[in-house]
């Protein structure tokens, strides 16, 4: 089976599911006010009234603009003659909704992102990781030569992400990225030393070596600090109450913490979980580029084997941790729908299975197929048991959401990027898909 006909599957069916993801939030319509659904606001409950029109229709009767849902939800607060009580129901309530469906929708996209990044790029970080292992220029090359025309379409998805957090999620960009300040400046760092490692070293002569050991260790970086950013935010966020005097004053909750909070047990270890995640991608995908008889393919069987059992045990204990460290999760776990999340842990199980037959019998596309199945999967999982919460006891899905139109806007403007980067992820992997040997080094690409 040829490499792209599994992976443009794989690409089309996540491009039909970021185009369905605004249809589960049709079921928050019904659902109870508060964390468990719809966001209650100041304790003003939005009731089921009948009306249409939301946002558009949100107009204050003494003028024609639109009102922001900050601007809707003051109003309902205040006695304000120009509306009856009725009135402010019906605007709160459609509001609320037109406001729950797309912070919902972007959610979901952002969770996508996310996960499309780790399987996509975390492959090319865990094969730069494995080339700090690799003394002669030749394998180091070689490797490098391998992800030549997709890592830089790998990473967009990150860009994506951020994006979506700017634009959808303005108030975790600001707080978030403030506690994570340190992670994510020498994380970009990082990305910058692989990219600009990957060029330098094709056309180097003498700083040849020091550039392919900048990409190792780039990619080393890279992978430690996102999983330690990630288990940061799981750790969540302590934030502050302030008064700011600008942008017309007010309240705001602010990140006040030092650069190093970051740091815990818990976050150094999922650092180190990223790392062995991105080795055994690396691992799969490295025997997926290579051709069988290619030295680097033969000596990437004892990585796979080797990281997928330290893998298995990572996941093991990182699990018993979160279940110890987190009420939150634990409490989730073992809830009314236990049995949905044994169904998927049955299937995560099996998709690891399948990781390890599709190895043992040579059959790496398929591998790296079902990698992509099972790191979807887990990730949904933990994306299940967080919610309602983006950063968990910090902010939810719908508190964290833009708070105006401009979330409309937002999702008018960049809502078809999404599609069209999935179809040039796969354009590009098809130019590049044939194997390579080992004489293919980045030199001769």
């Amino acid at each position: 089976m040829k490499i792209f006909q599994m992976l443009k599957t794989l690409l089309v069916a996540l491009s039909v599911l970021i185009s369905l993801a605004g249809l589960p939030a049709l079921a928050q319509e019904n659902a109870p006010v508060g964390h468990e659904g719809a966001p209650s606001v100041k304790g003003t409950q939005a009731n089921e009234l009948p009306g249409s029109g939301g946002f558009w229709s949100a107009q204050s009767q003494t003028g024609s603009v639109p009102l922001s849902f900050r601007q809707l939800r003051d109003k309902v607060q205040a006695d304000d003659p120009a509306l009856s009580a009725g009135q402010k129901h019906e605007l709160l309530r459609n509001a609320l909704y037109e406001h729950n469906i797309l912070a919902l929708a972007w959610a979901v996209a952002l969770a996508l992102s996310v996960t499309i990044y780790l399987i996509l790029d975390g492959a090319d970080l865990g094969a730069g990781i494995i080339s700090l292992f690799y003394g002669d220029d030749q394998t180091r090359g070689a490797i490098m030569a391998s992800m030549a025309g997709t890592w830089d379409a790998n990473e967009t998805w990150l860009v994506v992400a951020g994006g979506i957090l700017f634009g959808g999620f303005p108030f975790i960009y600001g707080s978030v990225f403030h506690y994570l300040m340190l992670p994510l400046m020498v994380l970009l760092l990082g990305i910058m030393l692989r990219a600009v490692s990957l060029e330098f070293h094709h056309h180097a002569a003498r700083s040849q070596r020091f550039w392919g050991l900048g990409f190792a260790v780039g990619s080393l970086v890279v992978a430690f600090l996102i999983g330690a950013a990630g288990g940061a935010v799981l750790d969540g966020v302590q934030l502050t109450p302030r008064t700011v005097t600008y942008a017309g004053g007010g309240t705001v909750l602010t990140f006040t913490g030092g650069l190093f909070d970051f740091i815990s047990p818990f976050s150094i270890w999922t650092g180190i979980v990223g790392v062995i995640t991105s080795v055994f991608a690396g691992a799969l995908y490295l025997r997926a580029r290579f051709v069988h008889d290619s030295p680097v393919r033969a000596d990437m069987k004892d990585w796979v084997n080797g990281s997928f059992i330290v893998l298995v045990i990572a996941s093991v204990i990182t699990l018993g941790w979160i279940w110890l460290r987190f009420p939150w999760a634990s409490q989730k776990w073992t809830g009314p729908w236990i049995w949905g999340w044994g169904v998927i842990a049955a299937w995560v199980l099996y998709a690891l299975w399948n990781i390890w037959d599709a190895t043992r019998r040579e059959r790496d596309l398929a591998a790296m197929v079902w990698y992509a199945v099972m790191t979807a999967s887990s990730l949904g999982a933990m994306a299940l048991t967080v919610y309602p919460w983006l950063v968990p006891g910090t902010w939810t899905v719908y508190d964290a959401a833009d708070p105006s139109l401009s979330l409309v806007g937002f999702t008018v403007a960049m809502g078809g990027f999404i599609p069209v980067i999935l179809i040039y992820n796969w354009y590009q992997i098809w130019v590049f898909r044939d194997r390579l040997s080992a004489l293919g080094t980045y030199d001769h690409h």
